[in-house]
């Protein structure tokens, strides 16, 4: 009988970051909390939106973006935050 190796591979929702299957406003304040230095336990590649190598504010502002864009949040708000997410950037 040969015996043989199985690889895994991780799986994880992008944004996700405490591996609870929802993405949500904790997710996106424990990339801040992250950001700013504390001591925080997160999935990296999930926090790493962009996939930049860097978790930082844009990775927390994609990830508000994916919450607003999966709950009953209306239209305007979705469109505010896009906005206000250009005017960051710029």
């Amino acid at each position: 009988k040969e015996l043989a190796r199985e690889a895994s591979i991780q799986t994880y929702k992008v944004g996700d970051v405490n591996g609870d299957d929802v993405v949500n406003t904790y997710d996106m304040m424990l990339v801040q909390s992250k950001y700013l230095g504390e001591d925080v336990s997160l999935n990296a590649n999930a926090a790493d939106v962009n996939e930049d190598g860097v978790i930082n504010t844009y990775d927390a502002m994609l990830i508000q973006d994916i919450y607003l864009s999966t709950t009953s949040a209306s239209k305007r708000a979705r469109t505010l935050a896009v906005r206000k997410r250009k005017q960051i950037l710029e």
